[in-house]
């Protein structure tokens, strides 16, 4: 047990002694939720409480002190100069490429510091009590197994220490749940338990149905079922994971972010499971890849190239596009003669490398036929401008927000109150049903849709029998858990507008995430200025 004398403790931080008994005070209830308690004895100070515990803590103020970014090598180093931390990272890599297992930076990272501060506990004091996990719960995978008996074994002769066989089960159950198969390995020798099958079956059409995104592709569908077995396995263990892009996922991937709480409400229903926002933000990180190629496809945009024929020009240069401007432009058609762009239909652009005769009441840009730099850097530009257009018009504000749902006051100080006050009026307008407070405040129990100073909350499922936008701004500080806000906008959706969905929440959160937009938006004070100001700032 480490004690700390209170009088050198208070001298060293340059504060009085009844400065330092203040602040013991709010360290006791900071870490009471780690069922750690705070002690002082004969002038000194100590952490009473299971090793576990303590390490558990520990992790979370190394994160804590990072808690935008990954925890560097720079701060591990920092933390534990008595190891060579990049010499154990690299007999950690060396081990996994060598069973042919890959694991992520940020996986890597957590591994590598509950390591580390098991070896800092077994080195300063080795004869201390040690908790003992159960190893009979789960069934540890051979292969990782032999990965932490070999990372173990250099390390105690390295550093003089010895593992217990709690403190290798915990790396194993680690590695466990973070490693995957490279792709060179086949995919059936991964152990998935059939009913995370099933239960990733489920997700998967539920998705589809609620959302219309389709997650079937074996890409996805195998890597995220490993993913969500091993999770369960974590959770079921009571290991914990830190997620570093979890703010700025939240943040910059609101909608990917959503259909992860989402999938997450139904694991914690199907599983009897709860899942924190860390765990939430790694399935959203699963997502981003399958949601960012379909987003991808459907963003291309549709056109037709004239190019009248000579030598097959027509054909190496539609080659050439395609593969210069791949996955911005769909070419539907190549055409030949100009008699024939008569017949466009479904296109949204017209690559030539002539100027045609007639006016298209569509946009035109002429190229070379030996495809430039500069053609490629028109067509990129062109392509942008249509889908700015686009956003611009599936970015309908007066459709859904009407004037009774715009309402500035400062009268609501919680979110509770403002919950409750945004959803009687929706409800009074015939927008929703009497369910429909009680399904926000379930979405607000998984994860806070509080972005900085502005919140959006709605609910996981669309079920309203109006689609429409309540907007509050708020002239005092709003509590919305651990944070303050000035601005609420509630959203309320028809399964039939789930595309209006994906056209609002996303430009809408784009937007407000921007400090400067914010304090114009929170400086709106009627509906049309409000609408006017977010239209105006549509990129």
């Amino acid at each position: 047990m480490h004690v700390v004398d209170l009088d050198e403790l208070a001298a060293s931080l340059f504060i009085s002694e009844v400065t330092l008994q203040n602040e013991v005070k709010l360290i006791r209830h900071e870490i009471a939720e780690y069922h750690l308690s705070l002690r002082t004895k004969n002038n000194t100070l100590f952490i009473s409480g299971s090793e576990k515990d303590k390490k558990r803590l520990m992790i979370h103020l190394i994160y804590n002190e990072a808690q935008h970014t990954l925890v560097s090598m720079e701060t591990l180093h920092a933390i534990f100069p008595r190891y060579d931390i990049q010499k154990i990272r690299s007999d950690i890599l060396a081990c996994l490429n060598s069973q042919h297992f890959f694991i992520d930076e940020y996986s890597l990272t957590n591994l590598l510091l509950h390591m580390l501060i098991t070896m800092d506990q077994l080195g300063t004091a080795p004869n201390a009590p040690r908790y003992e996990v159960s190893t009979d719960l789960i069934e540890l995978n051979r292969h990782f197994v032999s990965i932490i008996d070999s990372i173990c074994t250099e390390l105690e002769r390295e550093y003089g220490i010895v593992f217990t066989r709690s403190n290798k089960y915990q790396f194993t159950l680690l590695l466990m749940t973070r490693a995957v198969r490279n792709q060179d390995v086949s995919l059936p020798s991964l152990s998935i338990h059939p009913s995370t099958m099933r239960l990733v079956d489920s997700i998967v059409q539920a998705v589809k149905q609620v959302y219309d995104i389709d997650l079937t592709d074996i890409d996805f569908f195998i890597p995220f079922a490993l993913h969500i077995d091993n999770m369960l396995v974590r959770i079921r263990q009571n290991v914990s994971v830190h997620n570093p892009l979890l703010h700025s996922i939240k943040a910059m991937s609101p909608i990917i972010y959503d259909i992860a709480v989402y999938i997450s409400n139904l694991i914690n229903h199907q599983e009897h499971v709860q899942l924190c926002e860390d765990e939430i933000a790694y399935i959203a990180l699963h997502l981003g890849g399958a949601l960012e190629t379909q987003k991808e496809l459907a963003n291309r945009v549709p056109a037709v190239l004239y190019c009248p024929s000579y030598y097959n020009m027509d054909s190496s240069l539609a080659d050439r596009i395609s593969r210069r401007m791949q996955g911005k432009i769909l070419l539907t058609n190549v055409f030949t003669k100009e008699s024939l762009l008569d017949q466009l239909t479904g296109s949204a652009l017209v690559i030539s490398t002539v100027r045609p005769h007639r006016v298209l009441d569509m946009p035109l840009v002429l190229i070379s036929p030996f495809l430039t730099n500069s053609d490629i850097m028109a067509l990129n530009r062109k392509v942008e401008e249509i889908n700015t257009q686009a956003r611009r018009e599936n970015f309908r504000l007066s459709a859904i927000l009407t004037p009774e749902l715009f309402e500035t006051g400062s009268h609501c100080t919680t979110r509770e109150e403002i919950v409750h006050h945004m959803c009687s009026r929706l409800l009074a307008l015939g927008c929703t049903t009497p369910a429909f407070e009680a399904a926000v405040m379930e979405r607000e129990s998984i994860s806070s849709t509080a972005f900085g100073p502005f919140a959006i909350p709605h609910t996981l499922k669309m079920c309203s029998p109006r689609t429409c936008m309540a907007v509050y701004v708020s002239r005092t500080p709003i509590c919305w858990g651990d944070t303050a806000v000035n601005l609420v906008i509630m959203l309320s959706f028809n399964p039939n507008d789930r595309k209006i969905f994906y056209d609002i929440f996303e430009p809408l959160s784009m937007i407000l995430l921007d400090s400067n937009n914010l304090k114009g938006a929170l400086l709106c004070k009627d509906y049309a200025a409000f609408i006017d100001f977010l239209v105006e700032h549509m990129e």
